[in-house]
């Protein structure tokens, strides 16, 4: 079984396609624009999250020949989720 992790950041997202033994299958990363309205901050644009999440698990999943794989997606921020497929 293979793992998908993904990791949100503030100006990309970036992917890691794991095998069971944790060796790194392959990896892939695309960027977004974060807003800057005022100093100090950073908004994002939740479709550019969306494109991101998909461009990545696109480019992964290309690389995992058909097999079956988990999730593990981790936020910066305060939105965390881990969906974990049963062995």
């Amino acid at each position: 079984m293979y793992v998908i992790g993904i990791d949100l950041g503030t100006q990309s997202l970036k992917g890691l396609l794991v095998d069971s033994t944790g060796k790194i299958i392959a990896q892939a990363s695309c960027a977004h624009d974060p807003i800057y309205p005022n100093p100090a901050w950073a908004e994002q644009v939740v479709a550019d999250w969306i494109h991101s999440f998909k461009s990545v698990v696109h480019q992964l999943l290309a690389e995992s020949g058909g097999f079956r794989f988990g999730f593990a997606i981790k936020g910066g921020g305060i939105y965390r989720l881990s969906v974990l497929e049963a062995a």
